[in-house]
């Protein structure tokens, strides 16, 4: 779609030319009688044009990656199909490029093309609108409702229209539609081009790191809220329980006159009762068992 999109554009951009040199000729404006001036004269009047008309000049930057056999083959008929529309000296190829190369394309690309249709998010779209690049994308799924918007209401929009001022980019679905915005992009006064820019690169932040997870806690807050309540009533718990169980366990220091659980006035102290039976006052004479009798 994008190959095909930008030779129907390409040939628009002919056409007019064509039909713009045909005029000029009618009035004697481009071409010489005489034979041999006449090439020199085209080619004069072709390289005004190119520079007077940015669509002409444009290339059309393809940028990916091959991982294997497959991505090869894709590759080699795009580039079979430029040659086969004739716009294969617009067209350049980048291929597994370094990362900061991508980001030079990025940032001296006038305009972000994106031709899948239903894609559910379309995340190079907004790093298009985050380098400044002016968005042309499918109009469906994700960047149409949430990316692009609001996009400008039409692409052959006269350059004394106004715009409302909001507009992102654009949305396109046919060939044509996509020539047409592509055109206009180009086409677009400077001072239009980096006020759309501007407002793309600003909607491109509602979709960086912080924003998504500011956005994540606060639909989350709810539930985030009722699991720290859940754990505040688990440690009351916890701590209800515990005091139970000191207060239903016996402690070893009751019932020993003179120690701290004993009478009161009693010296302080810690005793630990023997292992051993104890021995009941005057049942063997108040002798103790562990003295040996005298003989």
């Amino acid at each position: 779609m994008q190959l095909r999109a930008w030779a129907a554009m390409k040939r628009r951009v002919a056409s007019e030319a064509g039909e713009e040199i045909a005029e000029a000729s009618s009035k004697g404006k481009v071409f010489e009688t005489r034979k041999s001036w006449r090439g020199k004269s085209a080619s004069a009047s072709a390289s005004e044009r190119d520079t007077r008309d940015p669509a002409a000049s444009a290339s059309l930057r393809v940028v990916g990656g091959c991982r294997g056999a497959a991505d090869e083959a894709r590759l080699a008929s795009l580039r079979a199909l430029a040659a086969e529309l004739r716009v294969e000296d617009s067209v350049e190829f980048h291929v597994d490029v370094p990362f900061a190369t991508l980001r030079e394309l990025l940032a001296g690309a006038t305009a972000g093309l994106h031709t899948m249709v239903d894609e559910h998010f379309g995340i190079c779209v907004v790093e298009y609108m985050a380098a400044g690049a002016v968005p042309v994308a499918h109009k469906s799924a994700g960047p149409a409702m949430d990316i692009v918007a609001p996009a400008f209401a039409s692409a052959d929009a006269s350059e004394g229209e106004r715009d409302d001022g909001e507009a992102v980019g654009f949305l396109a679905t046919t060939e044509a539609e996509y020539a047409a915005c592509m055109l206009r992009v180009l086409r677009m006064d400077e001072a239009t081009r980096a006020a759309t820019a501007r407002r793309a690169r600003a909607r491109a932040a509602r979709f960086g790191e912080a924003r998504f997870a500011a956005g994540l806690r606060a639909a989350l807050r709810g539930a985030l809220d009722e699991m720290d309540a859940r754990d505040e009533r688990r440690k009351d718990l916890r701590d209800v329980v515990a005091k139970e169980r000191i207060a239903r366990t016996p402690s070893p220091r009751k019932g020993r006159p003179g120690s701290p659980g004993g009478s009161p006035g009693g010296s302080p102290g810690f005793w630990f009762a023997s292992p051993r039976r104890r021995r009941t006052p005057g049942a063997d004479g108040g002798k103790s068992p562990l003295k040996p009798k005298r003989l």
